[in-house]
């Protein structure tokens, strides 16, 4: 996915110390965390070429003299008008499908960038304590913050946020011993 939309994370100064890899990563362990629309990726490039086609076509019988001219072959114009349909078709498939995706995954980084933040009202919950009131320390479904601006109690477990999304960019640093194991493929 990523080798045909570029680099959008270099758009974002916040990222400019990780590299393509590390940013990589940063965007599927938050769609692990948080799952992206995905599908609408290939609806919209189906719809795209459902749309096109019939619009190149519908032109052509319309707005064009080709298929009124009693010299040409009609069985040759339908030909080239419907050659000319399949290809619009195509390219309108293709961009769709890009323009999506990428749009996906510039949500996705400004969401990570932007840390985390109240459902209810958006509010930035960057820097507020973190309260657990767990018997067991094991229990991390006892997390919780209260947005200062509407007061929601906003639990970490239920959003899917880390005590890490509540700490400012500066001080989300990757440990030294930091490694990330390629799949398969994955990225080529």
């Amino acid at each position: 996915m990523f080798g045909t939309l570029g680099r959008p994370w270099r758009a974002h100064r916040e990222l400019d110390g990780l590299s393509d890899v590390e940013c990589r990563e940063l965007i599927e362990r938050r769609w692990r965390r948080e799952p992206p629309p995905l599908w609408v990726v290939p609806w919209g490039t189906v719809a795209a070429v459902l749309v096109s086609g019939p619009a190149v076509v519908a032109y052509f019988e319309t707005q064009t003299r080709f298929t009124d001219d009693p010299k040409a072959d009609p069985v040759l114009v339908y030909a080239l008008i419907m050659g000319v349909a399949a290809v619009v078709a195509g390219c309108a498939g293709l961009l769709v499908h890009w323009g999506l995706e990428h749009w996906i995954v510039c949500r996705t980084l400004a969401r990570i960038v932007r840390g985390a933040c109240c459902p209810r009202c958006d509010q930035s919950l960057i820097g507020l304590p973190i309260y657990d009131d767990a018997h067991r320390p094991e229990d991390q479904s006892r997390k919780r913050v209260r947005c200062p601006e509407c007061g929601k109690v906003v639990r970490l477990l239920k959003y899917g946020y880390s005590p890490q999304d509540f700490a400012s960019w500066d001080q989300r640093v990757l440990p030294k011993d930091f490694e990330v194991r390629l799949k398969d493929g994955q990225w080529g």
